[in-house]
């Protein structure tokens, strides 16, 4: 099994720049100071844009092992609404590689799993002083689901649904959320949507996952 060699480096990032709340007993003293309007403008302006590269899906509570078929070429575009979208979003892989005994959801992610996958961009201040811009990306309602229509090779029509997860508690001190950075100077993004599960015609399959994309512009 291979290992994505700089994932560590990534995790790290994530557990030190990603925490919304601050150690009691080390940061009594510290208090968050959000964007200003003029600041995240300014960011997510230069955001804008397409980025290529590529995706990866983990095994389940792994951030460092990927599905050996895991590795997909994909675009996602940033749009000054704050909205990152995926264009060609594996959808239909990466739930395959979860859930089994559904001839009918098998079926439809096989036929129609390719899809487009918006959420929004919620940038912030990290708490320690880094060069680039760092943002949540969830989706905008309250529940955090991503919804799609996928239909299956007879040509029926199929509502489902990809849960996001707020945080995923990674080892016993490090949180990780659903979000991502880019470094204006690189032209580089990051981003790792965090999945709790899925809802395929109203039933719900849980599972954890960690998704992991790097782009450039």
């Amino acid at each position: 099994m291979k290992r994505f060699f700089h994932l560590t480096v990534i995790v790290a990032l994530a557990a030190l720049t990603c925490t919304s709340c601050i150690d009691d007993d080390d940061d009594k003293n510290y208090t968050y100071t959000a964007l200003t309007a003029a600041e995240a403008s300014a960011q997510i302006n230069e955001m804008a844009g397409t980025f290529t590269g590529t995706l990866r899906y983990f095994f389940t509570y792994s951030t460092s092992v990927y599905f050996r078929d895991s590795t997909q070429s994909v675009a996602c575009t940033v749009t000054t609404d704050s909205t990152l979208t995926f264009h060609n979003f594996p959808l239909g892989d990466i739930v395959n590689n979860y859930l089994y005994g559904n001839d009918v959801l098998r079926d439809a992610m096989t036929n129609d799993g390719v899809q487009t996958l918006s959420a929004h961009v919620s940038l912030y201040r990290p708490v320690t002083d880094v060069s680039y811009y760092t943002f949540y990306y969830m989706p905008t309602d309250g529940d955090y689901v991503a919804e799609f229509t996928v239909t299956d090779s007879n040509g029926t029509a199929h509502e489902a649904e990809l849960l996001f997860s707020a945080s995923y508690k990674f080892g016993t001190s490090s949180t990780l959320f659903s979000s991502g950075a880019y470094d204006n100077t690189t032209k580089q993004i990051i981003v790792y949507p965090i999945i709790k599960g899925f809802v395929f015609d109203g039933a719900t399959y849980y599972f954890e996952d960690i998704l992991y994309f790097v782009g450039k512009k």
